[in-house]
């Protein structure tokens, strides 16, 4: 359509100015001829005639009809102006003359002027077609440039999130640093700070029943129960199920006959790695545009991570509590060492983590009486205090006057550091005891958990191993 179109148009304007530029051409060479040339009428003899330059010109520019119509003028001009000018001509005459120049006017007008037609029908074909491709191509343009937009939003967004994923992650482990008191504030500023929860909170089951914890944010229509049945609303349901429950699982219920009233919208259960549901984190109010699948399930990860650090820190108060061999370090048994080595490498090899080991050795520490048995204790107290994190544990170990320091999140490198400090205030409180010359003589090993020490029983090898090594 568009080629036809395009076509269309400069033949009709050619047709128009081709009559034109042929009557006057063809009126301006007659005019010549008469004038100045009366003996010659029609120009016979005269090479090259002068209606070629008007046959070549418009058959060449305009095509087959002015060809055509240039070479019948020509012709028909120069045998009329002949024999106008050749009184008595005879018939034999008049033929040998039209056997000349006339017939070549017209045979070239059409010859000539149909190349030129396909020539230019076969530019103008090419011309809507370069303009045909010519739209395709700005088309195709802007689609690329919205895709390169598409795509810069994405690497955009694909940063953003690794950024804060990353953010996440640290968060999460800060977690378990936290005390139980301290746990739960956290957490729920976490769910604020990630998933722009308004209002959220964390219950507990205790006694047989859920137990509100810790709340950020206020509710419109009430206050939150300070504790309920294990079995109400969509906190129920998380509780029950183990699953995350979300306001649409409301409908499931209304259908069951269920009439549940909840201000929750979503309930994640905060499930421990022995899948034993704690208690549910709830959140209670959001952007209605941040109510998607993607927040149910950034919920259940963060549920996760609160769920682990609350065990964490559960286990520690309740073992702090429990197994503490003496007053003066603090330092946990021998056998619970054990146990909660094997759990911290079970934990560094699921989440990646570093895990690092200390063993110190009071030199001699048999031979001290009991009472600067104690002094030197009361040092390593001080010292232990000033360098240790809430998260690393102290237990005594198998001999009298050894000490083992497990350093959850910590690399080798920085238990090295730790380890040198400890053997320095420690040896520089050696004057606390009498009978010491000079500083308190203390050894270290060090080892942490990797590709060739890791379980439980490496480490520990590892950790003596370079005690001993030192010690020659």
């Amino acid at each position: 359509m568009e080629i036809n179109r395009l076509a269309a148009r400069p033949g009709k304007t050619s047709s128009m100015s081709f009559l034109v530029e042929a009557l006057l051409g063809f009126s301006l060479i007659t005019a010549v001829n008469v004038m100045w040339f009366r003996a010659n009428l029609g120009f016979v003899g005269v090479s090259p005639h002068p209606y070629w330059v008007v046959v070549l010109l418009l058959a060449s520019r305009y095509g087959f009809l002015a060809g055509l119509f240039s070479g019948v003028v020509s012709a028909a001009l120069a045998v009329g102006l002949s024999i106008i000018g050749r009184q008595g001509t005879t018939i034999y005459e008049l033929w040998k003359l039209l056997l000349g120049e006339p017939i070549l006017f017209l045979a070239v007008g059409c010859i000539l002027g149909e190349i030129s037609q396909s020539l230019k029908s076969r530019y103008e074909a090419l011309l809507g077609e370069h303009e045909e491709l010519q739209e395709v191509f700005e088309k195709l343009r802007e689609r690329y440039d919205a895709l390169v937009k598409a795509k810069q939003e994405v690497d955009t967004r694909i940063l953003s999130q690794e950024q804060t994923l990353t953010t996440m992650h640290e968060t999460a482990q800060a977690l378990r640093s936290l005390s139980e008191g301290e746990l739960y504030p956290a957490a729920l500023e976490m769910v604020a700070k990630f998933l722009n929860a308004e209002a959220s909170s964390i219950y507990l089951f205790e006694d047989g029943r859920l137990k509100l914890k810790a709340s950020h944010g206020e509710l419109e229509n009430r206050k939150r129960p300070g504790d309920l049945l294990p079995d109400e609303g969509l906190m129920g349901r998380a509780f029950a199920t183990g699953h995350v429950a979300s306001a649409n699982v409301l409908l499931e219920m209304y259908e069951k006959g269920v009439l549940p009233d909840s201000d929750t919208l979503i309930a994640a259960p905060l499930l421990t790695s022995g899948n034993k549901v704690l208690g549910v984190l709830n959140i209670e109010k959001l952007p209605f545009l941040k109510f998607n699948s993607q927040t149910i399930r950034m919920a259940e990860v963060f549920s996760g991570w609160c769920a682990d650090a609350l065990e964490n820190a559960l286990l520690y108060s309740d073992t702090k509590s429990k197994t503490i061999t003496d007053d003066i370090t603090g330092a946990y048994t021998i056998s619970y060492m054990n146990a909660r080595l094997l759990e911290e490498c079970a934990r560094a090899r699921r989440y990646k983590t570093d895990l690092a080991m200390i063993v110190l050795d009071i030199l001699g520490y048999v031979e001290y009486s009991e009472s600067e048995q104690r002094e030197i204790l009361t040092a390593l107290s001080k010292a232990l205090k000033t360098l240790l994190r809430n998260i690393d544990l102290l237990f005594s170990g198998d001999e009298p006057g050894r000490y083992i320091i497990l350093m959850p999140n910590t690399p080798l490198i920085g238990a090295k550091v730790v380890g040198r400090k400890i053997v320095e205030l420690v040896g520089d409180m050696g004057s606390v005891v009498e009978s010491a010359q000079g500083p308190l003589p203390v050894g270290m090993g060090v080892s942490a958990f990797d590709e060739a020490s890791n379980t439980p029983e490496l480490i520990f090898q590892t950790a003596i191993a370079d005690l001993l090594a030192k010690k020659d």
